[in-house]
């Protein structure tokens, strides 16, 4: 059997956190994200400098048709510079160079440079300090411009290792023998139709069962073209991130690993407590998505869904999301997931990560003080969930054929400080 494994933690910090008293190193926030634009040139009206920064994987700046092009970011202050992530298109620098400034008319300085680019992604660490953060491409690699999918930079000052120290308020290890079912004072296993896929969830241990080894199994079965899986929901709708706090939500989740993942759809997910027993309040109370993954391929995604249908402030149905991102091993190793909803800023974030890297953020202004209170400020409940079929997968392609799809999370855990 091969199943979806998760381990959970929550951890909530307070407005005045602890912090690990050693040496300050430069935080890894993601800062460019939504942030001003302006380029030396764009190949046309469908490329414009802010699709670099604007977090969907399926847009793009491109330039001119000449080398000697340019793309910069104002980051709004000056910050400490530690990394620049670039997802390039097939049109590619060769040769570039990352400059930072902090008035972006004199003092430039080179924090990198290359005269061997390979295209594709490029993460490179750099350190520097300045407002404003440019792409240089001096030569490209064939007769289009320069062209990027992504200009990404991390930073931030500088923050004490592990940042606040969280303490745990509540976890869940999933103790106990092997085939039994998840604590019922934690869980509740559904039973019935999922209507947003097609698969019956069940509450017999073929489709939700302990390891015995601290994770919960939750397995998908095809009979005859009728599928069966699992999905569970916290018993608890009160985590919140209190005003001036912040609340951090993990689990460590291996993936379903079947040779054919064609419609499942794993997820690991927070939504507002209103939205149980009201499928109407949706999207208005909520739906932070941690973890989705699809169809069996290497990538994960992450979203927040709020505002209102279709369309409104947070683009639905699709949500503020980042697109697929690359997660090279998702189905053989476990990975930590992570939401973090940082109330300690004026401009309230919240921050999604991978094994401790950001990955993606959602910032108040970017949808509205009004959507943001409804959708953020209140308590959540956790579900996960192994579907077949629906919206997502659908999107791509077909479901699968194969008989069996499981998926299994381990321990969880709330924190506080």
């Amino acid at each position: 059997m091969k199943a979806l494994s998760c381990a959970l933690l929550l951890v909530l910090g307070l407005c005045a956190p602890v912090l690990v008293p050693s040496t300050a190193h430069a935080a890894t926030t993601l800062l460019s994200q939504g942030r001003p634009t302006t380029a030396s040139s764009t190949e046309g009206d469908g490329y414009a400098a802010a699709n670099a920064v604007d977090g969907n994987a399926g847009t793009r700046w491109a330039s001119a048709w000449n080398d000697d092009q340019w793309l910069q970011v104002d980051l709004g202050s000056s910050q400490a510079i530690s990394q620049v992530t670039l997802q390039w298109e097939a049109a590619y620098a060769t040769s570039f160079e990352i400059l930072v400034s902090d008035n972006a008319t004199t003092g430039w300085h080179a924090v990198y440079s290359t005269t061997t680019g390979t295209g594709g992604q490029q993460t490179v660490p750099v350190s520097g300090t300045g407002r404003y953060v440019r792409m240089h491409g001096i030569k490209r690699v064939g007769g289009y411009g320069f062209s990027l999918w992504e200009f990404q930079v991390y930073g931030g000052g500088t923050d004490q290792p592990g940042g606040p120290q969280w303490n745990p308020v509540w976890t869940d290890n999933f103790p106990g023998a092997a085939g039994s079912a998840p604590n019922a004072g934690n869980w509740i296993t559904a039973n019935g139709p999922n209507p947003s896929s097609g698969e019956v969830e069940t509450n017999t241990p073929a489709n939700v069962a302990l390891d015995g080894n601290g994770h919960v199994n939750l397995t998908a079965l095809n009979n005859g073209g009728n599928w069966t899986s699992g999905r569970i929901e916290s018993q608890r709708t009160d985590f919140a991130a209190p005003a001036g706090g912040q609340l951090m939500i993990t689990a460590s989740i291996k993936q379903p690993n079947v040779s054919n993942a064609l419609g499942y759809w794993p997820a690991f997910r927070a939504y507002g407590s209103a939205y149980r027993g009201n499928l109407g309040a949706w999207p208005a109370v909520g739906e932070a998505d941690i973890m989705e993954g699809v169809n069996g391929r290497a990538q994960s995604s992450e979203t927040l869904h709020c505002g209102t249908v279709p369309g409104g402030n947070c683009g639905e149905y699709n949500g503020m999301t980042s697109g697929l991102g690359t997660c090279g091993d998702c189905q053989t190793a476990y990975h930590t997931y992570a939401e973090v909803i940082d109330r300690t800023l004026s401009d309230e974030q919240i921050r999604f990560t991978i094994d401790g890297q950001q990955v993606w953020q959602v910032r108040e202004s970017q949808v509205g003080v009004s959507t943001w209170q409804a959708a953020v400020d209140h308590g959540f409940y956790l579900v996960f969930d192994l579907a077949i079929g629906g919206g997502y997968p659908n999107t791509v392609c077909d479901r699968s054929d194969d008989s069996r799809r499981p998926t299994s999370p381990s321990t969880a855990t709330a924190t506080s400080t």
